[in-house]
């Protein structure tokens, strides 16, 4: 999946031991000895859970101090004195079976904090949150104005307010916004020309309440990186190499690849 659609930059999580000091480099490296490079945290006690691959190692670079609890932090150059972009991955603790809704929001309310702690370190506004959050685009900790504050549209996410763009006022207080282009993801209906699925987690609970598909999986987007995404150009990836990431049930094949399917996307830098 990673040569046939030329990823520039790979995160993954709950993933093989020796791929988090970059044992996944011979395989990445099939084509070209030097290609793809590993980016590892800035120190030993940065998250170590979220691993970083990329094929521009020079550009790629962590920053000491600002990883948190469960995210890691990259700033990326670009060519062109062009303004840099802030990455941060992230993996939130796991709702089954059985944590709280209120566990969850605080959960996102320290990943919210602590990213806006590292734009205001870095000094960079054009951040881009991509991981599993184990919570659905509508739950409160992603919607919320201390959590995530992830909006389903572009205008809502760009704001109302000229003076203060990606920003919106609550309890005389200002949050920024990111824009959630997930939600456009789910159900049969979807309307993304690039094609899609139903969801990127899979879970037949038992009892009257059940989703059955889940976005647990996402991209976010501040409003100073829109100009850049095309929002058909994200997918859940359901094949990689001609042979297929679900079952027979039509859900993710855990047994040999993975219970989350994978998502891609592109910004034009």
């Amino acid at each position: 999946m990673i040569h046939e659609r030329n990823i520039d930059v790979l995160m993954l999580t709950e993933c093989p031991p020796s791929f988090k000091q970059g044992g996944l480099l011979p395989l990445l490296n099939t084509r070209r000895n030097d290609e793809y490079h590993f980016s590892p945290a800035a120190q030993q006690d940065g998250y170590q859970n979220m691993v970083i691959y990329s094929r521009y190692a020079s550009r790629v670079s962590s920053k000491p101090g600002l990883d948190g609890k469960r995210f890691t932090v990259r700033k990326i150059e670009l060519v062109g004195n062009k303004p840099a972009v802030l990455l941060v991955a992230a993996h939130q603790p796991s709702k089954f079976p059985s944590r709280s809704l209120q566990m969850q929001i605080e959960d996102a309310k320290e990943l919210s904090a602590g990213i806006v702690e590292a734009e205001r370190s870095t000094g960079i506004a054009r951040t881009l949150l991509v991981g599993d959050f184990n919570a659905d685009p509508f739950e409160p900790g992603m919607i919320w104005a201390q959590g995530l504050h992830a909006m389903m549209t572009r205008r809502i996410a760009t704001g109302d307010n000229p003076r203060y763009p990606g920003t919106r006022q609550t309890e005389n207080r200002r949050y920024r916004m990111f824009y959630n282009p997930m939600w456009r993801h789910y159900g049969e209906l979807n309307s993304v020309p690039s094609g899609s699925h139903y969801g990127t987690f899979y879970y037949g609970k038992l009892g009257r309440e059940n989703f059955y598909w889940h976005m647990l999986d996402q991209a976010l987007f501040r409003a100073e990186l829109l100009t850049s995404f095309r929002d058909d150009s994200l997918e859940i990836v359901t094949q990689a190499g001609g042979i297929s990431l679900l079952n027979s049930q039509g859900i993710p094949d855990s047994e040999n690849f993975s219970d989350h399917l994978p998502i891609t996307f592109e910004l034009e830098l």
